[in-house]
């Protein structure tokens, strides 16, 4: 079975107001714990966050789902810590290049940190689903919104559903803070349950992406889509994304030449759409 990795990234510098977040990761995870999805989740944590830390930790991961949890300032940017243990302030051009090149794996990154609206929308011009916070919101409500939205994942709700259900958890507590969150979807991304299994529209989604030729986006998309599919259907498809970076990365290097590479994607291709009709299959006989 495919699974969803969520990366949980938690930064409280020095000089800012204490957030419980070990409450927070201790609440996600017991939420999940309880979904009827469960399996179909990983969830990885990361606290104390550098800019380093951030890059390693996405390389290494490769997660569907990002989360960061700490302060925001606005303009001025999400605060990380530097290697002292301070501030570091990360600006939205520079998250939103960076997500750029994550864009085939990450579906949603939740900014649960004051004032992040507009490191949200920076980063949503690369990744489907943002959530960022349009005001400055007390450590309570963030946590309540966190828990409601992860538990809701793992029990089959969409991306933009879990967003409501998260809201809405924040009002029922009383708490007033529920405008606050702030969920901005990339244009033209297709609303669906993150664990779902393959259905028409996926397979033929992905399909388009392989007949123009963008295999790395259309092999990341069949991992984070083949929530039903087994171990070795997973491993095939990432035996195939090894196998294209090994010959771009050769080719790049001047070991391979253009026509070895292109033969080499042109089997990748037709094993990957081998793939997709297989699920096409069992789509029609279910």
């Amino acid at each position: 079975m495919g699974q969803t990795v969520i990366l949980f990234l938690a930064a409280n510098p020095d000089g800012t107001v204490c957030l419980r977040v070990d409450r927070e990761i201790k609440k996600i995870e017991q939420g999940l714990r309880v979904a009827e999805q469960r399996d179909c989740f990983v969830f990885k944590t990361c606290q104390a966050v550098t800019v380093p830390d951030l890059r390693r930790a996405m390389q290494q991961h490769r997660p569907q789902i990002v989360h960061f949890s700490g302060h925001g300032d606005g303009a001025a940017g999400l605060c990380f810590e530097s290697g002292q243990g301070k501030i570091q302030f990360v600006q939205d051009e520079a998250l939103a290049a960076f997500f750029s090149m994550f864009s085939a794996e990450v579906r949603c990154v939740v900014l649960n940190a004051c004032y992040s609206e507009v490191q949200a929308e920076a980063i949503a011009r690369h990744v489907d689903y943002v959530i960022g916070m349009s005001d400055s919101i007390t450590d309570q409500a963030a946590i309540a919104f966190s828990v409601a939205f992860y538990e809701s994942l793992g029990n089959s709700e969409s991306i933009e559903s879990a967003y409501k259900f998260a809201c809405a958890e924040i009002a029922l507590l009383g708490l007033k803070e529920e405008h606050i969150p702030k969920l901005i979807r990339r244009h033209a991304a297709e609303e669906r349950n993150i664990v779902q299994p393959f259905v028409k529209s996926e397979i033929e989604h992905i399909q388009r992406l392989v007949a123009e030729d963008k295999l790395e986006k259309a092999l990341a998309e069949f991992l984070i889509f083949a929530a039903s599919a087994d171990a070795e259907i997973k491993q095939e498809v990432i035996v195939h994304q090894a196998a294209l970076a090994k010959a771009g990365k050769e080719r790049r290097k001047g070991l391979m030449d253009t026509d070895k590479e292109e033969q080499m994607r042109n089997k990748v291709r037709y094993a990957l759409l081998e793939l997709l009709n297989e699920q096409a299959a069992r789509q029609f006989e279910n």
